[in-house]
């Protein structure tokens, strides 16, 4: 590096050398500024921690919510979940269609006898993606990180999933048990399929009654009808469903898209009694 000329002396140091060197017209030199340059070093980190203060003011009154403060009302009245603190879910007010038969005019799609059309609503309803997870969040589940799923393509991540869409996942299998012609080609008789189907029934009941919806059914009377007629659509605030899934489309892998495999070091669980009851019962049948 060249010398530094007398007129290239960093712009500190000629600040306080002009202080420091003015003289009076008599001649006498002034007396030593007391801006010196710790002064105004100090001067400046006040003035830039007076800038970060206001930033942060600004980001906490304009920004985004932290994950301490999003979804709070959600999380007041919800366990422990991390899409808690990385998706904001709205509340909306919407109206739900209960009425015991279906809408002539503009029938719901759900509500239809199976056909491809049908299968294809109730398949994107129930898609369910590959979400991961950490060892902490586990932990934060209540759940031991030692037996869990580890994720083949992600060190670190465990393998999860979102239980709406299991849910929905049960309630589509409920529906396509009223239909074993259409889908099976015949009654099922299998006894893990009924495990199955009865593992939906319980689990959308317990869903059911943990979310205890309080909403008022009011009822009329109708044309024909002796009897009190439940008015079973009503107003009700929501989750936005469609932002979950629209998040967990855009942000996951399906489930079984890529393949998971043991690799190595696992602790198995034993299996469930009513499993290990099939298994020897299957066993004896092929002997």
């Amino acid at each position: 590096m060249k010398d530094m000329k007398e007129d290239e002396a960093p712009l500190l140091e000629s600040i306080e050398g002009e202080w420091s060197e003015k003289r009076l017209p008599s001649g006498r030199r002034v007396a030593k500024s007391q801006w010196t340059r710790g002064n105004m070093l100090s001067a400046l980190f006040c003035l830039f921690g007076v800038m970060c203060l206001s930033l942060s003011i600004v980001v906490v009154v304009f920004g985004p919510a932290s994950p301490a403060g999003m979804n709070q009302k959600l999380k007041d009245t919800s366990f422990y979940s991390p899409v808690l603190d990385e998706l904001e879910i709205p509340l909306v007010e919407t109206k739900s269609f209960g009425a015991f038969f279906d809408d002539v005019e503009n029938p719901s799609l759900f509500r239809q006898i199976p056909s491809p059309e049908v299968d294809a609503a109730w398949d994107d309803l129930e898609w369910i993606g590959r979400y991961y997870i950490t060892d902490e969040e586990v932990t934060k589940l209540g759940k031991d990180p030692s037996i869990t799923v580890k994720s083949p393509r992600y060190p670190g991540k465990n393998i999860a999933i979102i239980t709406v869409f299991h849910e929905l996942h049960c309630l589509n299998s409920l529906r396509k048990a009223i239909y074993p012609e259409y889908y099976f080609g015949q009654p099922r008789t299998d006894e893990i399929y009924w495990s199955h189907i009865y593992h939906c029934i319980d689990t959308i009941r317990q869903s059911l009654m943990c979310s205890a919806n309080v909403d008022v059914t009011t009822y009329n009377w109708v044309e024909t009808q002796e009897a009190p007629y439940a008015d079973l659509s009503k107003n009700q605030v929501c989750r936005d469903f469609e932002a979950i899934k629209r998040w967990q489309n855009k942000t996951m892998e399906t489930l079984n898209d890529v393949p998971v495999h043991r690799q190595g070091g696992e602790v198995e669980l034993p299996r469930p009694g009513k499993l290990k009851q099939i298994h020897e019962a299957q066993q004896k049948e092929d002997v």
